[in-house]
């Protein structure tokens, strides 16, 4: 008998965005499992006669809606043929899906936001949005909700009356054996200093994200004028999908914004450097701490998503960002990069990724959880 998974990602599979790529991940362990992988995304509906009639809608005000409201169409239309369904968030909120994953939640991310308004507005957050509603809709509809952190989970039993029964718990992977360090002789070679750790040393601070508010560029704007005033050696590499915002760093000379880097040549990126900076303000289970850490590179950033959960599990590589100013911002990078300069203990921190959050034991924990819905 055939098996058949369809897996609902409304910007398709790739290894492009961290939710893209979370489904290619699940595309593959189906795979493994002989299942025939069914893809339902924007693509599927603009090639569907229901997506071609109902164009001006996908084209239009409220088009994320509609969208869902198709892709929960044609979800269920394959669920009722015996089809195992694995969607996200909101993105088919009607839909019955087998296994739905949550990698954060809006409401969550809105109550983040509200920390920066005045009292006066916080009355706003009792509000729920379009996607709030769509995704409470989702995650009661759904049979099991995988959280991909403890935070995640908490703000779907809190905000959307989820029950914590049907609730299971799936860090994110990172593929290990694209993600891993550099020898220092490599780095030497290509007349790279081998660490920004020691004094007077240049210190490569790295951020990788959209350069926006909810990933905390404002502060890594702040810390780089800070570094370019005092005339400390600390160089900047910013690394987006897009352009938007990088006007802000133009007058920053120890700075550089690189746009579009392929999936394939971020190894490169991640060991080019001596510690990642990433003082976001919300996140679900972020890929980049998993990415930089199997690079053997260290981590600092705010106790949110996947930097909060390993600094809950001790786990090594990862630093805290406290508010005591870019001086202590400083030290606190030197010292993260000074730990993990050496060849053989970045190999050390590789192998932990792995064995922690590698591939293998990820797509085993699904395949587990994949088991229990279908009881």
């Amino acid at each position: 008998m055939t098996k058949i998974a369809v897996i609902v990602s409304p910007k398709g599979i790739s290894d492009a965005g961290g939710v893209e790529r979370v489904m290619l991940y699940v595309r593959q362990a189906l795979r493994s499992q002989a299942y025939t992988v069914i893809l339902l995304d924007s693509h599927f509906l603009a090639h569907s006669t229901l997506g071609r009639t109902l164009a001006f809608l996908l084209n239009g005000r409220r088009s994320f809606f509609w969208q869902s409201l198709l892709l929960s169409y044609f979800a269920e239309k394959f669920r009722r043929r015996g089809a195992f369904v694995i969607a996200n968030g909101y993105s088919s909120f009607l839909a019955r899906a087998d296994l739905l994953f949550s990698h954060g939640s809006m409401h969550g991310f809105r109550v983040a936001k509200a920390e920066s308004l005045e009292n006066g507005k916080r009355w706003k957050l009792k509000l729920f949005g379009f996607e709030e509603f769509m995704e409470m809709i989702a995650g009661q509809r759904a049979k099991k909700v995988l959280a991909v952190s403890p935070n995640a989970a908490r703000e779907w039993q809190r905000y959307y009356r989820i029950s914590a029964k049907k609730i299971r718990m799936l860090p994110n992977t990172v593929d290990t054996a694209h993600f891993k360090p550099k020898d220092s002789i490599l780095r030497a070679s290509a007349g790279e200093p081998d660490s920004g750790g020691g004094s007077g040393r240049l210190l490569r601070v790295l951020f990788v994200g959209r350069l926006e508010w909810r990933k905390g560029i404002d502060k890594v704007k702040a810390f780089a004028e800070y570094c370019h005033e005092q005339h400390l050696p600390v160089r900047f590499t910013l690394v987006a999908p897009d352009a938007r915002g990088s006007e802000h760093f133009m007058h920053l000379p120890n700075l550089s914004i690189k746009i579009g880097i392929p999936y394939a040549q971020m190894p490169d990126i991640y060991t080019a450097c001596d510690v990642v900076y990433f003082p976001s303000r919300y996140e679900g289970f972020e890929m980049i701490t998993l990415e930089a850490l199997a690079c053997g590179i260290p981590v600092v950033g705010s106790r949110v998503g996947a930097i909060g959960y390993l600094l809950d599990k001790k786990f090594p590589g990862v630093y805290p960002a406290f508010t005591q100013g870019s001086e202590h911002l400083h030290g606190v990078l030197m010292h993260a990069a000074e730990e993990w300069s050496d060849t053989p203990r970045k190999y050390t921190l590789h192998e932990m990724v792995e064995k922690e959050f590698g591939i293998a034991k990820w797509s085993g924990r699904l395949l587990e959880i994949m088991g229990e819905a279908h009881v």
